[in-house]
C-alpha cells in the first residue's frame, strides 16, 4: 500500500513474530563510546563473530526481578497496594498486554479481574465454546496461543429462508453471481487494506490507523446496509449477509458499521476457519501470581502521576493503568458516554438431543433477524449450541426431544462498533484496550500490546538518563526523530527512515548478529539493533 514504509527491495521483509513486544527499540541504540558509562545491571556484553565485543542495552530493565505478593491486597482492605501498572480485565487484550510487559522482563504489575479470558468462554468439559467461536490464519499475534480443532468447511454453512436452507456454493447463489462479485471485489480491496491498518496498530491506536486511511475510515462511519446498497448487493444482503451478521454478532447489517460488516465477511469468505480453544496456560504463564480475582469499580486520579484504583475487596495504587476490560465498563470507568443502542443482548442454550427438519440439514445454520433463532450449531461432541433472542423458545420445532445442559443470558454480549471512535489514551498514563472500538480477538489482542509498548516507551525514556539526569544526545535525537515519525506517519519529510546496522536477532535457535536494514516505525522483527545509524532512505 502506498504511503506504508517498507523495507528496502534488497532486503527480504522479516515474518513477525507471533507475540511482538513493539516497543520503540530504537532508545536502545547507543555508540560505543557511551558504552562504558552504562554497564552494570542495564548492559550485557555480546561477542559477534570477529570477537569484537558489543554493547546492549536490554531495554534498559534490572536482571533482578522484584517480587509481588498476591495475597496481600486481599487479606488487609486498609492497605493500599503499589505497582507501576495495574491492568484491568483478563480478557485477551489484558493478558496480550501482561505477556508485552513479560517479554520485556518488566515484572512490576498486576491483573485485577474476575475471571480469565473475557468473553471467550466455555463449557465445563472445554469441548465447546459459547463466546468466540472461530478463528483465522490472520490472527497472528493470538495464533502461538490456539488451540485449533476442526476445520468449519463453507459448505457446512446453511442459510435459512423461511423453512429452506441454502449453501454459500449452491446453485441458488448464481442467481445473485454479479452481487456477489462485486462484493468480493470489495471485500478483496479491504482485506488488503485491513492488513496494512493491523501492521499500524502495533505502533498507532486504532483510532490514529484508522484515520490514516481514509477508505477504511469512511467505512466505519457508514451503515453495513448504506455499504451494500451502494454496490447494488441488496437482494444478497437479505439472503445471506444479514444471517451471517446474526452468526457472528448477534445484529443484522443495518445495525453495523460498514468496517465491521467486511470485516467479518472477509474473515468468513476468505480464509480457513478453524474452532479453536484459548491455550490459558501458554497465554498465563508467569503472570498467574500477579492475578487478583477482584472486580474494579471506581478509578481516581490523584495527580499527574498516581492512579487509585477501588474494587469491591481493595485499593490499589498505580502509576500506569490499561483498562482491558468490556467495552461498556471501560467507558463507565473513564466517564465515556455510550448508547444503549450500541449494545446487543443475546440468550444461549447448550443443549443435547434428537434434531428434526431444518436442524438436520447443515452443521452451521444461520437465521434471519425476523425470527428469535439466531443459529443454530452442531458441536464435534453431538450436541447443540442456539442463540436467540430471548430464553422463552419453542425447541420443539427443530429437536424431537432435548436436554439443558447449560443455559445464560447476555446482557450485553457485545458493543456493535458505532460511528465514533475512542482513543486509546484517555489521560496521562492511562490506557483503553480490548474492543472499544472494533470488535474481534486479533483487534483486541493489538490494542493490548500497543497499550502496554506505549507505557514501556515511556518507561525507557525516563531510564536512557545519565546521572545528571540529562539524556544522552545519541537517545535524544532518537526520541525526537521517533516521535516525530509516530506523529507524521511513516514518512519523514518526504523520505522513508530505516535503521540501518548490525542487529541481535531473537529466535528459537538463540541469538545471532546480523546485517539489517529495518524501518523505525512498523518493523517486524524481533531485532535490536546495535550500532545502526538512523539513515534518510529515498
Amino acid at each position: 500500500m502506498s504511503g506504508l514504509v517498507q523495507p528496502s527491495s534488497s532486503h527480504e521483509q522479516p515474518r513477525p513474530p507471533p507475540r511482538a513486544s513493539r516497543i520503540a527499540l530504537q532508545f536502545a541504540v547507543f555508540s560505543r563510546e557511551r558504552r562504558e558509562e552504562l554497564q552494570g545491571d542495564h548492559t550485557n556484553q555480546i561477542s559477534d563473530t570477529s570477537g569484537a565485543h558489543l554493547g546492549v542495552v536490554y531495554l534498559g530493565l534490572p536482571q533482578s526481578r522484584p517480587q509481588f505478593n498476591s495475597k496481600t491486597s486481599l487479606e488487609d482492605n486498609d492497605r493500599m497496594e503499589t505497582h507501576s501498572v495495574i491492568i484491568i480485565g483478563g480478557g485477551v487484550a489484558g493478558l496480550m498486554a501482561a505477556r508485552t510487559f513479560l517479554d520485556a522482563r518488566m515484572e512490576d504489575f498486576c491483573i485485577v479481574s474476575k475471571q480469565i479470558g473475557g468473553r471467550i468462554q466455555c463449557s465445563d468439559d472445554a469441548l465447546v465454546n459459547y463466546g468466540a467461536y472461530f478463528v483465522t490464519r490472520r490472527y497472528r499475534q493470538l495464533w502461538p496461543y490456539l488451540k485449533l480443532k476442526r476445520r468449519m468447511y463453507k459448505a457446512s454453512f446453511g442459510f435459512v429462508n423461511d423453512t429452506k436452507v441454502h449453501s454459500i456454493q449452491s446453485l441458488r447463489t448464481i442467481c445473485y453471481l454479479p452481487q456477489f462479485t462485486r462484493v468480493f471485489r470489495s471485500l478483496l480491496r479491504f482485506d488488503k487494506q485491513f492488513k496494512e491498518f493491523r501492521k499500524r496498530c502495533l505502533y498507532m491506536s486504532q483510532k490514529q490507523a484508522l484515520e490514516y486511511d481514509p477508505y477504511l475510515l469512511g467505512l466505519y462511519r457508514d451503515q453495513g446496509s448504506e455499504v451494500l446498497h451502494e454496490l447494488r448487493a441488496l437482494d444478497a444482503m437479505r439472503n445471506y449477509f444479514d444471517q451471517l451478521g446474526n452468526f457472528i454478532g448477534f445484529t443484522d447489517c443495518a445495525n453495523i458499521n460498514g468496517f465491521a460488516l467486511l470485516q467479518w465477511a472477509s474473515e468468513m469468505l476468505l480464509y480457513p476457519l478453524y474452532e479453536f480453544q484459548l491455550d490459558t496456560e501458554k497465554l498465563m504463564r508467569g503472570c498467574k501470581e500477579k492475578l487478583i480475582r477482584d472486580e474494579v469499580t471506581e478509578i481516581h486520579r490523584v495527580d499527574n502521576r498516581q492512579y487509585i484504583i477501588t474494587s469491591h475487596k481493595a485499593r490499589y495504587s498505580a502509576k500506569h493503568v490499561v483498562i482491558a476490560t468490556e467495552p461498556w465498563v471501560a467507558r463507565q470507568l473513564v466517564h465515556i458516554d455510550a448508547k444503549s443502542s450500541d449494545l446487543v443482548s443475546t440468550h444461549f442454550k447448550h443443549i443435547v438431543g434428537v434434531p428434526k427438519g431444518i436442524a438436520t440439514k447443515k452443521r452451521y445454520l444461520m437465521f434471519p433477524s425476523a425470527g428469535a433463532v439466531k443459529s443454530i450449531t452442531r458441536q464435534a461432541d453431538g450436541s447443540y449450541l442456539i442463540y436467540s433472542d430471548h430464553d422463552q423458545l419453542d425447541l420443539s420445532k427443530y429437536f424431537e426431544a432435548y436436554q439443558v445442559i447449560h443455559a445464560q443470558d447476555w446482557q450485553p454480549a457485545l458493543a456493535i462498533s458505532s460511528h465514533e471512535l475512542v482513543d486509546s489514551r484517555q489521560g496521562e498514563n492511562l490506557w483503553i484496550a480490548g474492543a472499544i472500538n472494533i470488535e474481534g480477538m486479533e483487534d483486541c489482542a493489538l490494542s493490548g500490546i500497543y497499550a502496554a509498548s506505549q507505557i514501556l516507551e515511556h518507561r525507557y525514556q525516563k531510564q536512557f538518563q545519565n546521572r545528571d539526569g540529562v539524556r544522552s544526545k545519541r537517545s535524544t535525537d532518537l526520541a525526537r526523530r521517533s516521535t516525530r515519525a509516530t506523529h507524521q506517519g511513516p514518512e519523514l519529510g518526504g523520505a522513508r527512515c530505516f535503521i540501518k546496522g548490525p542487529c541481535v536477532t531473537h529466535s528459537s535457535g538463540g541469538m545471532a548478529i546480523e546485517d539489517l536494514e529495518l524501518p523505525i516505525q512498523g518493523c517486524e522483527s524481533s531485532s535490536i539493533p546495535v550500532g545502526g545509524n538512523l539513515q534518510r532512505v529515498s
